[in-house]
This record gives structure tokens, sequence and C-alpha cells, in this order.
């Protein structure tokens, strides 16, 4: 009979050297004849940690709406906010790995395409919306946005659905672990985002058209401002154990809006700034952008699919 004992080296020691694997030592012992015989093997275990560079060979494709969708890898990030930001208590900081590749919209939906694919404009005479084909489509709620990817993936072949809260957040960040996609210095901020001090205090007080700010290191536009981004989730507080593709919660009433919007501020942009709202919500300054699975891949399973009667 073989008896197996391990070590290994604390996960925080690993974390410093920035490995994303560490070797565990395991001692087999045999009990045989009386006598005792060792073999010592090394196994690799992966852990999920922070992907300290952007992945590679991620792609852009334009659907039949002129839609740009990006290519984002699989991998591994912290999701939440870490100590130095005020709202760690409430969602710690904690390991997610994303287990598989997809497209995320490089802009949020817009007018243009949304009239495209349901024929409408919820928009329309709306207070504090100016309209066009490039500004964000807003007033839609969690079920309107759901509809669109439904919609627009009957018409195309392929399955749409909007992001996971993680996956749009591992988007955001853009394989950054600061406080924004592009460093922790809110001073560059009006450089990425539309939001109060370069949009709603100086009297231009409307979601503004997207792509007209840099993007962050992934090519992705407007995560940091411009309207909010309604998400596949329900809302509730993070767990602090690693996860992989997690989906959120199997019941509650109010699903997770990200990002920031044209009346935010600096603090409410961060890469790690949460919103919930329930589903038939609508206001001006909350829109969405879309995910396209991979053909012949899963997508995660999502709390919907796990328990449908709630």
């Amino acid at each position: 009979m073989w008896f197996y004992l391990s070590e290994f080296s604390p996960i925080a020691d690993v974390e410093k050297m920035k490995l994303s694997s560490v070797a565990i030592i395991v001692t087999a012992v045999q009990f045989a004849g009386g006598h005792q015989h060792t073999a010592v093997h090394n196994l690799m275990v992966v852990l999920v940690h922070a992907d300290t560079k952007s992945p590679e060979g991620g792609g852009t494709v334009t659907n039949s709406v002129s839609m740009k969708l990006k290519r984002i890898k699989s991998g591994s990030f912290p999701m939440g906010s870490p100590v130095r930001e005020s709202r760690s208590a409430a969602y710690p900081e904690h390991r997610v790995r994303i287990g598989n590749d997809f497209y995320i919209g490089v802009t949020e939906v817009t007018q243009g395409q949304w009239y495209a694919v349901m024929g409408t404009r919820p928009w329309s005479t709306r207070q504090f919306v100016e309209e066009g084909r490039d500004y964000p489509a807003t007033w839609v709620s969690w079920n309107d946005a759901v509809s669109f990817c439904k919609r627009l993936s009957k018409k195309e072949g392929v399955t749409y659905r909007l992001p996971t809260e993680a996956e749009w957040e591992y988007a955001c960040r853009g394989g950054t672990t600061t406080m924004y996609g592009f460093g922790d210095d809110e001073s560059t901020l009006p450089d990425y985002a539309w939001f109060a001090d370069n949009a709603y205090n100086i009297n231009e007080r409307y979601a503004h058209s997207v792509a007209t700010k840099k993007p962050n290191t992934w090519g992705l536009y407007d995560m940091h401002g411009n309207v909010y981004e309604w998400c596949q989730d329900r809302f509730a507080e993070y767990e602090s154990a690693p996860a992989v593709d997690p989906t959120g919660p199997q019941g509650g009433s109010y699903r997770v809006f990200r990002g920031g919007h044209w009346n935010s501020t600096a603090g409410q942009c961060q890469s790690s700034n949460r919103s919930r709202s329930l589903p038939t919500y609508r206001v001006i300054n909350l829109g969405f952008r879309v995910v396209r699975v991979l053909p012949n891949q899963l997508a995660p399973l999502s709390s919907d699919k796990i328990n449908r009667n709630r």
C-alpha cells in the first residue's frame, strides 16, 4: 500500500514570485514485507494568479450590424477591490480565472446597431439624450438587452449574450491590477472616459458618441465611463475564495451593471466599481455591450440555467 505525503510553498510566497504554477513534492511511502520504500514525485499544480501581460493573439471581427468585437484570450486576474480602495471590505479582491476565449464589443451597443436589430428607439424624446447612430443605446432594461442578444443571435446564427461580471472586469482591466485600466492616476481619466468632470459639470449632460476617448490596453473603448453597462449576473457580495468562470448567485432580484457614466465621480469609474438594479430598470445613462461566444464553445453555466424556476 502506498501512502502520500506532500509539502509545498505557501501560496503567498508563490504570488510574490509571480509564478503561475508551483512544484509540489510528493513523497510516496510503501510498506511491504516489513520494509519501507520511498519515491519522490514532482507534480505541477496551476494556481489562479494575475496575468501580468495582455493575452496574445486577440483579433477583431465585424458583424452584420457593423459591430466590432475583440477576441479576448482566456486568463486570470484579481477581481474586486484591493485593500487600498475604499470598497475593499464589501467586494474583496479574489482570484478569478476566465477559462475560455470570448469576443466582446469594442464599444457599447450604439443606437444605430440597436435599431438595426430591434427596429425601435427607446431613448427617443428622453431628456439629456443626444441622438445619432454612434451614440450608445440607452433607456434599455436588462430584459431589453437580453432580448437584443437573442434576436442578434438568431439573425447571425451565433450566440450573443451579456458579459458575465467577471468577463466584464477582466476586459476592463486589460491585464492591469491598478484602479483603472490605464493606472492609478485619476488625473488622466479624462483621456479615457466621459464622466462628471468633462461632461455633466460642463453642461454636456448626455452620453457621448462611442470611441471618442482613448481605448484601454486591449483596444476597448468607454469601459470607465459614458454609460453604465448591464452584465449577465445577479448581484451578491463576493466570496473571497478563488473562482473559475463565476456567473453570480442563483437567486436574487437585482442584476449587475458596471463601469461609470457621464455623471459619475472618478471613484465610481474604477475597474472594480459595481452597481445593481431590477432587470426592468431603464435610465438614460445605462446601456450595454455584448459578448459573442466562439463556435463550438460552451458558454459559462449561468445561474438562470442552473435554476430556471427562480
